[in-house]
């Protein structure tokens, strides 16, 4: 299942439910009326199911609009954020992470951010400490080299 028909499953599921309840609702209601209350209860509502059909709808489409909207500061939000992060993790750190969706996932975000912008200097850090080291070693290569060129007698050197 795609990501939109997921967001278009979330969407619609609230009018479901919402149906579902109204027709258990009404069930049960129905179950417990005698005989003359339900005749009296079909007469008020069949002239008033535009009404409650109408009321549905709308409370459908504003149940559809919540769910759409936690979906995407839930669902969508931690997604970008998973697949950025792997990013990230794959080596591309100069992108910035979404600071999309909730305000936890905003901060979670933020905090990866941080531990990224750590890893980068932990990762400059340790190749100015190879370079130093690399330069240490060249140097004192060179230094033994020029020494080993001004002695005139064979000299065994040990570790």
């Amino acid at each position: 299942m795609t990501q939109q028909q997921r967001a278009l499953l979330a969407a619609a599921a609230p009018g479901l439910v919402l149906a579902a309840w109204i027709v258990l609702t009404g069930g049960i209601v129905w179950a417990t009326l005698a005989a003359p209350e339900r005749a009296l209860l079909g007469e008020v509502l069949e002239s008033r199911m535009a009404l409650v059909l109408m009321a549905w709808m709308v409370t459908s489409v504003l149940l559809a609009l919540a769910v759409q909207r936690l979906w995407r500061d839930q669902v969508e939000a931690v997604a970008r954020l998973d697949e950025e992060t792997r990013v990230q993790l794959a080596g591309a750190t100069g992108r910035a992470l979404p600071e999309a969706g909730s305000a936890t996932v905003r901060r979670l975000a933020q905090a990866i951010q941080a531990l990224v912008a750590q890893r980068a200097d932990l990762q400059n850090d340790m190749q100015r400490q190879v370079q130093a080291s690399s330069a240490q070693v060249d140097r004192e290569r060179q230094r033994l080299a020029a020494l080993m060129a001004e002695l005139t007698q064979s000299v065994v050197v040990c570790n």
